[in-house]
Order: structure tokens, then C-alpha cells, then sequence
């Protein structure tokens, strides 16, 4: 993360390591890690990457380069500032936000059960 001279985020590029991509249920994320959608061993992270990024009221929008499955696909991210302070003498930041895409645009089978369009939430944790 980069802020600007007003302590806004000017640019933002995230790493995921897709084997620690969780959804609160063991069994799920076996299967969300497999072949059949992330693929954790033949792809080991996902990565997202700022081209701009705008505010809008209390969030900021934050569009860039999401690639998954090594598909590269534009996706829009909300995020929101959540908590900020000092933790053994280290500054710390943390965020908020949520971002959509459509699952297929990266390689995924298309799914009518399960749907297409994917809503992912997270929280981002920056220490100084």
C-alpha cells in the first residue's frame, strides 16, 4: 500500500497465497483450494494490482488487475479504512473491503448451482 500526502491510498498491490484462501469450513476449502476452482498447487498465489484508485464518500474504489488461475481479467474493489494505531511501537493500518467478479472470465467451469459472479470480502492488514 502507498498512501499519498493526505494519507490516502494512491496504490495498492496484493499478493494472496491461494493455499491459505479460507471460507470458515474445512471441508469447503479443501475443495475451493482443488482443482476444480483454485488450484493451489499449480497456482500458489493470486494477485491483484491498483491502476487507480478514486473516493467516493467514505470508501475508495479500486480498480486494477486481478489475476487468478493465471487469467487476467479488470476488477473493481470498495474498500474502507477500519482501524489504525500502534502495536509495539509499530504503526499499523488495517482495511476493510469487497470485491466482485465473474469466476468464468478466469478459467472456472460455469456453474448454475453455485452461480458465476463471485463477491469476495476482506480485511488488509498494513504494518509500517
Amino acid at each position: 500500500l502507498r498512501l499519498n500526502a493526505a494519507g490516502e491510498p494512491e496504490k495498492l498491490n496484493v499478493v494472496i497465497p491461494t493455499a491459505k484462501v479460507t471460507t470458515y469450513n474445512p471441508m469447503r476449502d479443501e475443495s475451493v483450494r482443488g482443482a476444480g476452482y483454485l488450484n493451489a498447487p499449480a497456482f500458489p498465489k493470486i494477485t491483484f494490482t491498483t491502476e487507480s484508485i478514486t473516493k467516493e464518500g467514505d470508501q475508495y474504489i479500486a480498480n486494477g488487475d486481478f489475476v487468478l488461475l493465471g487469467k487476467k481479467a479488470p476488477v473493481k474493489a470498495k474498500l474502507k479504512f477500519a482501524a489504525t494505531g500502534t502495536d509495539k511501537g509499530k504503526q499499523f493500518l488495517v482495511m476493510v473491503g469487497e470485491a466482485t467478479f465473474d469466476r468464468t472470465k478466469h478459467g472456472m467451469r460455469s456453474d448454475a448451482k453455485i452461480g458465476n459472479v463471485v463477491t469476495v470480502m476482506f480485511e488488509i492488514e498494513f504494518r509500517k
